[in-house]
């Protein structure tokens, strides 16, 4: 059902897709085009990341993982519909299981992708690449389980266009902003540290970040998805 009723509405399929690819193809483009300029300065600056190649290249595997709106709009997508949901003889916490189970197959495109982008430009290993796409999974699990939270405290269910489910819906700028915050903070401190602090180390932390932040967030999704399931719904 979830798949079908993604691949079966555009504005959802199209925007969940788009977010998960743009990035890296973007990243890709641009770093073939830096350094077909052959600039110095530009490529000193790209030799610079190789030993911080992993723990960076998984924080950009987070964004393209973690920005395709389908974690904010879970149950706000699912508009008047979400009343046949409410009546299925299944437990609150399945329906959650099963909807997670089709955004983290659609995020893990994201990781992916970015760690293929990562290796074309700096020529990391193999081994790094998987490094990359794993500790990026992981993170992006957890931050779609903030955004789950979000999107089930204040969900957004009266919509006639499905634009106003993704594109217009304020749940998405929040969780925008829980991402790129996350990103953007764990960035400053790999930059401020960088001198001080391996970089293994550094990939560890932010790999138990995302395990210790998953176990924290699950039961609070569950618990969220269950109070939306069993309150009045307003359309």
């Amino acid at each position: 059902r979830e798949w079908r009723y993604l691949l079966r509405i555009p504005a959802f399929s199209v925007n969940a897709f788009a977010n998960v690819l743009v990035f890296p193809v973007i990243l890709v483009i641009m770093g073939l085009s830096i350094q077909a300029s052959q600039d110095a300065t530009i490529a000193a600056l790209f030799e610079s990341f190789k030993d911080h190649s992993v723990v960076v290249g998984s924080l950009v595997a987070i964004l393209a993982g973690a920005t395709n709106l389908l974690s904010a709009s879970l149950f706000s997508r699912e508009g008047k519909l979400v009343q046949e949901l409410r009546v299925l003889p299944i437990e609150s916490r399945t329906i959650l299981m099963v909807k997670l189970i089709q955004i983290t197959e659609m995020s893990l495109i994201g990781p992916v992708a970015a760690s293929i982008a990562i290796r074309i430009l700096l020529g990391i290993s193999a081994l790094q690449m998987i490094f990359i796409a794993g500790i990026g999974s992981v993170c992006t699990f957890f931050l779609n389980l903030v955004q789950v939270v979000v999107d089930a405290v204040r969900p957004s269910l009266d919509w006639d266009n499905p634009q106003k489910a993704m594109k217009q819906n304020l749940n998405g700028l929040f969780s925008i902003l829980i991402v790129f915050g996350f990103v953007g903070g764990a960035g400053f401190l790999v930059y401020t540290f960088r001198g001080t602090v391996s970089p293994l180390i550094m990939s560890l932390v932010l790999l138990s970040i995302g395990i210790v932040g998953s176990i924290v967030f699950w039961p609070i999704a569950v618990r969220k998805t269950e109070e939306f399931f069993q309150k009045d719904l307003i359309f």
